[in-house]
């Protein structure tokens, strides 16, 4: 998971995954309480009661990256359909290399990333997800100019990502573990009027906390493995080779120092929720620089279609 957030175009990865169920039971919003934790309390509920919805992620592209932002949305129907749209660009891209100083003045180091300088094509890579059965094709823009579906067995794959990122659920697990609320007040978005609060949140736990919780739903008891090879005489061969798999707490261990420093370095999260049924319409998380000073990132998630949207096999 290091560099989570950073350099989210390229090749599309396949990772084991399933779906959250939806929480029942509907919560009617209390639109006299101002208490912030208690308006968010009752926007989760109101979001767990949904059907379904649409997800629709941004992350702003490095400032001489001529891409503008890297995005992708995804379309969910209780209890695991989901449909997905990874957009790319491709084109000459060029490596730029930054040297930093962490911190805390402990050390300093050399990191370096690809941008694109310029644009030749764009395609969309889209993904159903239904029933037993996985759909996927590219296209230059949606629904256009697409090669044939391709199919597979579903088995436990769900959604086709770089990292568990881009799993529709962690930000709604990131509301969760939100802390120092405030009502920042009433925001117009797009035209409507929405409540706006604020807070903090390691967002990095929000990520790990959701892929355990989709895992487990999944049957997956295994974070990791862990081996030992017993130590020999010299000249001798290696002996015995032993494996063990690890748990969620220790598997936690291999994001270190990111997700102790997140620990100490919150990032911020913007929550604007609608004051007819407080649902979420839009959250967004600036996130602390951890190695470059100058350079936070935003992490915008657009939430809409609720209870609109119905996802079929392709024909």
């Amino acid at each position: 998971m290091k560099g989570l957030f950073l350099a989210l175009g390229g090749a599309f990865t396949l990772f084991a995954a399933t779906s959250l169920a939806c929480g029942a039971g509907s919560t009617q919003p209390d639109l006299l309480v101002s208490d912030p934790q208690v308006l968010l309390d009752q926007a989760q509920a109101a979001m767990a009661d949904l059907d379904s919805y649409r997800a629709a992620f941004g992350v702003p592209a490095r400032p001489d990256d001529i891409q503008e932002e890297y995005r992708w949305e995804i379309e969910y129907e209780a209890p695991d359909s989901y449909r997905v749209l990874l957009f790319a660009a491709e084109g000459e891209r060029e490596e730029r290399c930054e040297s930093y100083v962490l911190p805390d003045g402990s050390g300093s180091g050399r990191t370096c990333y690809e941008i694109l300088t310029s644009i030749t094509s764009q395609t969309v890579a889209e993904t159903i997800v239904v029933g037993d059965t996985i759909y996927g094709r590219r296209c230059k823009d949606i629904d256009k100019e697409c090669d044939r579906w391709q199919e597979q067995p579903r088995g436990p794959i769900v959604i086709p990502a770089l990292s568990y990122s881009f799993l529709p659920q962690w930000p709604l697990v990131a509301l969760e573990m939100a802390a120092q609320l405030e009502l920042a007040g009433q925001d117009t978005v797009d035209g409507v009027p929405l409540i706006h609060l604020q807070g903090s949140v390691n967002h990095l736990r929000a990520v790990l906390e959701n892929e355990r919780r989709v895992l487990t739903a999944a049957g997956t008891t295994s974070f990791g493995e862990t081996c030992t090879v017993e130590v020999s005489s010299p000249g001798e061969p290696p002996g015995e080779r032993t494996c063990r798999e690890l748990t969620f707490e220790e598997s936690l261990e291999g994001q270190e120092p990111q997700l102790s420093f997140y620990d100490e370095n919150l990032s911020t999260i913007d929550i604007w929720l609608s004051p007819d049924d407080l649902l979420v319409h839009r959250i967004a998380i600036t996130i602390p620089p951890h190695e470059l000073p100058d350079q936070e990132t935003a992490f915008t998630i657009e939430y809409s279609l609720f209870n609109q949207v119905e996802i079929e096999a392709p024909r």
